[in-house]
């Protein structure tokens, strides 16, 4: 039974028509994944928009649980995320016992992270009580994070399974149930937190405990899915959960560990410039999260090109086919390229509309965040091209399993060369905020610079190997 998409043999023709070939499989990975991210974003603003009818303490209670679910799934989200690789790779080679016990390691990996998370975030309200946070949100941020701690195995298991059946060029199965699952998600918040249809009315825990009750029907449905389909069933994923495979479980945290540490450290760089922006009063930060907030939507379309990219280069490296893997990987990093290079151009264009999107434009109350948000939208739209860069490059390198990489560029490009650019400009040269996201897309810039040249290295040391 064949894979769609995958490499028939290992002997490449230095030319051809491959482009076109590519470029379809790489669309047909990036679409169904890019939905499937769309879907996980409409589901976290459908519980913010619900939570905000109970009011303002119950909003920011909350929109903090949820960054901080974020911050401690993201580094195990990291290291699950290498099963994509390890089986996409196993895949070219065709190696069908190592697809499957890929999957099945990645839930034993799955539950083992999962455990400790759901501790930590049992106790992590009253460790932000102990802190000085408004005693008034700290019941109901322990209670919703107490509720959505239970989600956390769940988003790990199901994100084992979608790499599994996306290694095997399948994608559009997990983004379908992601998709049908925003419908489940409003129904249960509409039940849980308000006490609809004979259910307790529970209020901010009720979005947790609704969080947790669509993330496991997530996981069960691509479970049954898998367990029903023959082709899945063939690699028999859930048979290989048991006994422990001791290469392959190092494998998956071998690849997988800076992987999480990279998109922690990614993420909190992020974190750290919204922070030193608050310094410059309210209008800043406002204006800082609407940037963000609206160019964190493009960033999942293109995470889905880098996602697509992994499993590709995977794929063909597997099947030993180093110019098919590097072919891959530039096609990625072009396509993410030249799709922010055309999201730029609306930015640049469209940047007061964009605004006009969170804020009332006629209220002269919004002014101040107005020309500020406007200029950062500008400088937004540029490091969106070198952001797309350093996340294509990025999953092409995860397809290489040279995740270190990955991981020592993101500390060097967003913490020293950002985060130091930043502050030189933000304060010394009193640029204030746009300082400060000048240094955002120095960071990401010197990280793609960095992501790209490694992957142009590599692919061709792989290339130069296999020729000898």
């Amino acid at each position: 039974m064949s894979v769609p998409g995958s490499i028939a043999s290992a002997r490449e023709a230095p030319a051809g028509p491959w482009l076109g070939a590519e470029l379809k499989a790489l669309t047909g990975l990036t679409v169904p994944i890019a939905a499937a991210n769309l879907a996980e974003m409409a589901m976290a603003v459908t519980n913010m928009v619900m939570m905000g009818r109970l009011g303002a303490v119950a909003l920011a209670a909350g929109g903090l649980g949820g960054n901080l679910l974020w911050a401690v799934t993201i580094v195990p989200l990291g290291v699950v995320v290498a099963v994509g690789a390890v089986a996409a790779h196993a895949s070219g080679a065709g190696e069908r016992e190592g697809v499957g016990r890929a999957a099945g390691q990645g839930l034993v990996v799955a539950a083992a992270l999962g455990l400790p998370a759901i501790a930590i975030l049992w106790w992590m309200g009253w460790i932000v009580g102990a802190f000085g946070a408004d005693p008034e949100m700290v019941p109901l941020l322990t209670a919703y994070l107490r509720a959505v701690a239970w989600c956390v195995p769940a988003i790990l298991a199901f994100s084992v399974l979608q790499r599994f059946v996306s290694a095997l060029f399948r994608p559009r199965l997990p983004t379908v149930i992601s998709i049908l699952a925003i419908g489940l998600n409003v129904v249960a918040n509409e039940a849980l937190i308000f006490g609809r249809w004979g259910f307790p009315a529970l209020g901010v825990a009720g979005s947790g405990w609704a969080t947790t009750i669509v993330c496991w029907t997530q996981f069960a449905s691509l479970a049954a899915v898998v367990a029903l389909t023959p082709l899945f069933r063939s690699y028999r994923p859930f048979r290989s959960v048991w006994p422990l495979h001791g290469a392959t479980l190092r494998e998956i945290f071998h690849v997988g560990w800076p992987i999480g540490g990279s998109m922690a450290v990614e993420a909190w760089f992020f974190l750290a410039t919204g922070l030193l922006v608050w310094h410059f009063g309210t209008e800043a930060l406002a204006a800082h999260q609407v940037a963000v907030s609206f160019a964190s939507v493009f960033y999942m379309l293109v995470l889905a090109i880098s996602n697509a990219a992994t499993y590709r280069v995977a794929h063909a490296i597997g099947a030993r086919a180093p110019l098919a893997a590097r072919r891959s990987g530039q096609l990625a990093i072009w396509s993410a390229a030249a799709f922010m290079g055309l999201v730029a151009v609306g930015m640049w264009l469209f940047a007061e509309p964009i605004v006009g999107i969170y804020l009332d434009l006629d209220d002269p109350a919004n002014q101040p965040v107005l020309r500020i948000a406007v200029t950062l939208i500008g400088i937004a739209a540029v490091f969106q091209i070198v952001d797309g860069v350093q996340c294509a490059a990025a999953g092409a390198l995860r397809g290489l399993k040279d995740t270190r990489a990955t991981l020592i560029a993101a500390l060097l490009g967003y913490w020293v060369a950002g985060i130091g650019s930043g502050l030189g400009l933000g304060f010394a040269l009193e640029l204030g905020p746009v300082g400060l996201w000048i240094g955002l897309a120095v960071g990401l810039a010197a990280a793609g610079a960095a992501l790209s040249w490694r992957f142009h290295i590599k692919s061709g040391a792989l290339i130069a190997a296999a020729a000898r």
